[in-house]
């Protein structure tokens, strides 16, 4: 069987931290930009409260 040797689980794991943390930041900017600062499950459900 393949051991895979260190460089190849060093890369394995970069790859593996960016395909989690590149969507995190991207959902944390969309959160912390938003112009209303409502509740994340507004956001999430697609909800919006409106004045009259």
């Amino acid at each position: 069987m393949y051991k895979a040797g260190f460089w190849i689980r060093l890369g394995a794991s970069i790859l593996d931290s960016l395909i989690i943390s590149i969507p995190l930041v991207i959902i944390a900017g969309v959160l912390g930009m938003r112009e209303d600062r409502r509740a994340i499950h507004d956001f999430i459900a697609g909800t919006e409260v409106v004045w009259d």
